[in-house]
């Protein structure tokens, strides 16, 4: 599914908006750009010719795909984005999508409000955030303290600053060209504090029915002109906003010290949301709430395991972010640079803990950052997508009944996509746990798929099998290869609940008691445990770890 995702996800960059206008198809023929209109003079229109032959074939590389192109496609696709102006020595932070910053040969351009035209070339990525760092020699406009507003704290109207395009047909001599005049288009849009996948990102949340893709990057305003922020398009009508003292004073900073890109961060840990764990597990882990994600394994050599991290970990807060589940954390860590360090609040073995944490590399970058949640996630997350999707459904039949222009053809297109990413999501989804199902009953040792941290694919990871309800009046549970170690014990068979009045209460089992044999037979599972209860006679013996503590009980297997 990640495959399929990023095939449509690169559609969307390339057919709905960010790829604006068609350059010439001879290669050493580019569009010559106008004076923009712009309304500051720190914001001002990129111009980026995109090489589409090369951008598709790192992406087969990268991802793995199979993308067919029309023999009509034009050699070079022009994205027109907005660049924020950050200091007088000519460095620009802007959105580049497609951009292979290991590909020397980039033409970039920027144009300010007097109409020059200068050259840019790349310094770097922030892979953690998406944002691209450019430097123009010859450029001498500031950014002045005054012109940065203050983060709102509560929902504030605003501006939103969108580079744009006209283009101009080339004349009959002229017919290898085609002349694109950049400018800069004003819609009205609302701040507010958003939701924790923003707020875990250090950012707010931008609303407005004019955001499409290729608003990605626009500069937002307060009513008194001031910049406000840059925006990281999430969706149609919604983006992250990240604050621009934020945006020059860690992002652009980062990569111009390192004068090349930055990688996002790792922490080299798997884990489930407490939220998702069996009642009788969180009793056992000391939990009494919802909130945390309990750590299954720990990278050997990662960050984690450097820090001293360990399985059964679990993180209840991140520097002072309160840590509900896997969603928001990967949100953190998915925005944080490597090098980053941070202060992790911890429950080990029922006593809190604190531990630093210094974020390593990630391996490789992720091209399509949270372009979709991974298994848990949208697990966690299946009732914000059918919400969003009751949200989006008005909106398209309304498009609908508009007229077609090319304004409304284009929203039409991504509420279209973005429909179908939330309808094929779901139906992953359903056949995700239709097939965990399926395996449960064939293996009641089956382990489900888990979120992680390792990078842009989920691994399969152990999780806590499905109860089983064994006639001797108790429930039980495979134990995970962490949890096993937890109790000192290669494997066994958890007690999640007993019955009163069962055979099970009388023999003395107890909720968190361990079984580790029956009948002198070690490492069974529930289900050979179920088959030894129905075809035993008389009482059973078993061997049953408490506290970490093996003790001897005999119970009647009812037969």
């Amino acid at each position: 599914m990640m495959k399929k995702v990023g095939a449509i996800l690169f559609l969307v960059l390339m057919a709905g908006g960010l790829a604006q206008a068609q350059a010439s198809r001879d290669k050493n023929s580019f569009p010559t750009p106008a004076p923009p209109k712009s309304l500051v003079p720190w914001v001002v229109p990129v111009v980026h010719v995109v090489d589409l032959h090369k951008t598709l074939a790192r992406m087969r590389k990268q991802q793995g795909v199979r993308i067919g192109v029309p023999g009509s496609a034009p050699r070079n696709i022009i994205n027109v984005v907005t660049g924020l102006v950050v200091d007088d020595r000519g460095h620009i932070v802007t959105r580049l999508a497609n951009l292979d910053p290991e590909d020397k040969d980039q033409k970039i351009t920027i144009t300010t409000g007097e109409g020059q035209s200068h050259p840019a070339r790349v310094v770097g990525i922030d892979y953690a955030t998406g944002f691209t760092v450019l430097h123009v020699d010859s450029l001498k406009v500031n950014l002045p303290n005054s012109a940065i507003a203050a983060t709102p704290a509560n929902t504030t109207e605003v501006k939103i600053l969108s580079a744009d395009f006209v283009s101009r047909a080339a004349l009959a001599k002229e017919n290898n060209r085609i002349y694109i005049t950049p400018s800069i288009k004003v819609s009205d849009g609302r701040v507010d504090a958003g939701s924790i996948y923003s707020r875990a990102r250090g950012a707010l949340t931008l609303y407005s029915s004019n955001l499409l893709s290729r608003n990605d990057g626009s500069i937002v305003m307060n009513s008194d002109d001031q910049i406000v922020g840059m925006a990281q398009y999430a969706g149609f009508g919604r983006a992250y906003l990240f604050p621009v003292e934020t945006i020059r004073d860690q992002i652009v900073k980062r990569v111009i010290e390192k004068n090349g890109s930055v990688s996002a961060g790792w922490l080299g840990v798997t884990g489930v949301s407490v939220a998702q764990l069996p009642h009788g597990e969180r009793e056992i882990l000391g939990l009494t709430g919802n909130s945390g994600v309990v750590l299954r394994e720990i990278v050997d050599k990662g960050p984690a395991a450097i820090s001293g991290l360990k399985p059964n970990d679990i993180i209840l807060e991140a520097d002072d972010y309160e840590v509900i589940g896997t969603a928001d954390l990967m949100a953190m860590l998915s925005s944080s640079p490597a090098g980053r360090s941070l202060r992790l609040r911890l429950v080990r073995e029922h006593k809190p803990l604190e531990v630093n944490v210094v974020l390593g590399a990630r391996a490789q970058e992720n091209p399509w950052p949270d372009a979709f949640l991974q298994s848990e996630l949208l697990l966690n997350q299946r009732n914000l997508m059918e919400k969003r999707l009751e949200e989006l459904g008005p909106q398209y039949r309304s498009y609908l009944k508009k007229e077609l222009t090319r304004e409304n053809n284009e929203v039409l297109r991504e509420l279209g996509i973005e429909i179908r990413q939330l309808q094929e999501s779901l139906y992953a989804l359903d056949r995700l746990e239709q097939e965990q199902r399926k395996a449960d009953q064939q293996n009641p040792a089956t382990a489900g798929v888990r979120a992680d941290n390792r990078g842009s694919s989920p691994e399969q990871v152990p999780q806590a099998a499905r109860p089983t309800t064994f006639a001797a009046g108790f429930v039980g549970s495979d134990l995970t290869p962490q949890l096993a170690a937890f109790f000192g014990t290669e494997s066994g068979i958890r007690i999640d609940s007993v019955s009163k009045g069962s055979a099970a209460e009388s023999a003395g089992l107890k909720a968190g008691d361990v079984i580790v044999e029956a009948q002198g037979q070690a490492g069974l599972t529930t289900a050979q445990l179920k088959n030894l209860f129905s075809t035993q006679q008389g009482s059973i013996s078993l061997k049953v770890v408490r506290k970490k503590q093996p003790i001897a009980v005999t119970i009647d297997s009812g037969q």
